[in-house]
């Protein structure tokens, strides 16, 4: 006795199995793909804690609108940090912000400002797109070699800055 199914509903089911097969043997080959290549690494903790070279004095400091430079249209993040160090090595990244677009550039260097007594330390320049709002704020993780703390930020629009 012949079927009473329709050639086109046979063809249609044997698709459809067909697709769900590769479909599930996607989905197995990408969950095998993600589980494998998350293996813990166990070279980083070899090295000790107390390795000098790794023990980079830094801080993370949220600057805002109190640091922004009218005198550069609200658009330049001058700000100095009294570190106590006079070494021209510094670093500054950008942590996190509440603006966007982000940033167009950042920068540090040592500065010994005769305003703040001259004390030394680092000034950071953040140069942004537009004008900043009174709610600004962004983050940026700082170090200067030898500092020996990291005082608050304070607007730095003077010479010597």
């Amino acid at each position: 006795m012949k079927s009473k199914i329709p050639a086109v509903l046979t063809r249609s089911t044997m698709c459809i199995r067909a697709l769900s097969i590769l479909a599930l043997f996607v989905l197995l080959l990408s969950a095998t793909l993600v589980i494998s290549s998350h293996q813990p690494t166990f070279a980083q903790t070899e090295i000790p804690p107390q390795n000098p070279a790794l023990n980079l004095n830094t801080v993370s400091i949220t600057f805002t609108f109190a640091q922004i430079n009218p005198n550069e249209n609200n658009q330049v993040v001058r700000a100095f940090v009294p570190t106590g160090s006079t070494s021209a090595d510094c670093l500054a990244t950008l942590n996190d912000t509440n603006i966007f677009p982000l940033p167009n550039a950042l920068f540090c260097g040592d500065r010994t400002p005769s305003a703040f007594g001259g004390t030394p330390g680092v000034t950071v320049s953040i140069f942004l797109p537009q004008p900043a709002t009174p709610t600004f704020a962004v983050r940026v993780t700082l170090y200067q070699r030898g500092a020996k703390k990291y005082g608050a930020p304070v607007l730095c629009n003077t010479d010597g800055c």
